[in-house]
């Protein structure tokens, strides 16, 4: 996927998601997958307020259980700035 794909997906699903079943669902549907994409997809379309909703949830999980839960960990870190 493109930077430009990644922006769409990740703000389209999230927006989706939410508005269908809120934030809990759309962390535990497939899409989750991508949401430590989301904050900075949400920032670079000036939605800094939703931005920082999705961070506070996602720093609120459980220590990594994998290396793949590790990686999205650190990318959401990276972008917190």
């Amino acid at each position: 996927m493109t930077q430009g794909d990644i922006i769409v997906y990740t703000i389209w699903t999230f927006l989706g998601e939410t508005n269908n079943g809120g934030i809990i669902q759309y962390l535990t549907n497939q899409s989750g997958g991508w949401a430590h994409h989301c904050a900075p997809s949400l920032r670079k379309v000036g939605a800094g307020k939703y931005a920082e909703i999705i961070v506070l949830f996602l720093m609120r999980r459980p220590h990594p259980r994998s290396a793949q839960d590790a990686k999205w960990e650190s990318d959401l870190y990276a972008y917190w700035d």
